[in-house]
C-alpha cells in the first residue's frame, strides 16, 4: 500500500516514433495542400514546408503525417483523414511515446518523456505515500518518482482541452504496466479522469492522453489551488501551475472557438 501498481489488462499496442509524434492535433502535411482551419507551424516533422492541420483524427494512436516523413518504424494506413500519402505514425511499445525506454527505479519509471504525453488512468486508495489519503473526487495523482510528493501537476486532457491542478499524493504504476501501455502513464484521481471522458474509471487501454507539467514555481494555493484551471493571466484564481508547453498550445488551438 501507498504506492499505486496499476493492473489495466489490454492488447499491447504496437508504436513508433516520428519526429515530433503525436504533437500535431491533426495532420502534418505540405503546406501545398489545403488546410481550412488554417496551419500551425512548429508542430511536425520535415522542415518549413510541412505543417499541421487541426483536425480530429480519433483513430490514430501516434501521429497522422504524410507518408514521405521519417517515422522510425511502419505506417498504418486507413487510420487518418486524407488521401493515400496521409497515413498513421503509430508508438512504438518501449514505454516512451518520445523514443524513451522507461528508467526504472524501486519499480516506477523516473523519466519526465518529452513531449509530456501520458496515457490517463484512475485510482482511488486508502492508504498514500504522501501525506493522507483525499477523497476520491478531489483532484490529485500519483507518479512521485517523476513529479515529486507534493508537488502540483497541471494536466490537460488532449480530446477536450480542459486542465487541473492535482496535488501529487502516491507513488507508482509500476514500471511494466508503463512497458505495457507503450507510454508513459499518470494515475490521477476519478475527478480527473471524468474531466476527460465523463466516467471516473479509465485505464490506460482506454487511450485517454493527457499532456501533464509539473510546478516550479511558489504555489499561493488562492491562485492555483487543486482542480479545474486556466493558462488564463487574467485571471485572480483558477490558474494552471504547470508550464505552459507548446503541447500545451497545440490543444488550446484545437479547442479554441
Amino acid at each position: 500500500e501507498g504506492m499505486r501498481f496499476a493492473t489495466a489488462f489490454a492488447v499491447v499496442v504496437t508504436m513508433v516514433v516520428a519526429v515530433n509524434a503525436g504533437l500535431c492535433p491533426g495532420v502534418c502535411q505540405y503546406t501545398s495542400q489545403s488546410c481550412p482551419s488554417g496551419y500551425m507551424a512548429g508542430l511536425c516533422p520535415g522542415g518549413s514546408t510541412v505543417e499541421c492541420c487541426p483536425q480530429a483524427t480519433p483513430s490514430c494512436d501516434g501521429q497522422c503525417q504524410d507518408n514521405s516523413l521519417s517515422c522510425n518504424g511502419t505506417y498504418a494506413s486507413n487510420k487518418c483523414p486524407g488521401g493515400n500519402d496521409i497515413q498513421c505514425c503509430q508508438y512504438s511499445h518501449g514505454g516512451g511515446g518520445s523514443g524513451e525506454t522507461c528508467v526504472c527505479k524501486e519499480n516506477m519509471c523516473t523519466n519526465v518523456p518529452a513531449n509530456n504525453q501520458y496515457y490517463l488512468t484512475s485510482f482511488c486508495d486508502p492508504s498514500v505515500a504522501c501525506g493522507d489519503p483525499m477523497d476520491c473526487y478531489d483532484y490529485f495523482c500519483a507518479d512521485y518518482m517523476r513529479f515529486g510528493c507534493g508537488n502540483t501537476v497541471t494536466c490537460c486532457c488532449n480530446g477536450n482541452g480542459k486542465c487541473s491542478n492535482l496535488l501529487v499524493i502516491d507513488g507508482g504504476p509500476a514500471c511494466y504496466v508503463e512497458e505495457d501501455a507503450g507510454r508513459p502513464v499518470v494515475d490521477a484521481s476519478y475527478s480527473m479522469c471524468s474531466t476527460c471522458t465523463g466516467s471516473p474509471s479509465c485505464g490506460w487501454s482506454d487511450h485517454v492522453s493527457v499532456t501533464c507539467t509539473v510546478s516550479n514555481r511558489e504555489l499561493d494555493s488562492a491562485v492555483y489551488g487543486r482542480g479545474p484551471c486556466s493558462y488564463e493571466e487574467s485571471l485572480d484564481s483558477g490558474r494552471c501551475a504547470g508550464e505552459f508547453t507548446d503541447e500545451m498550445r497545440a490543444i488550446f488551438e484545437k479547442f479554441r472557438s
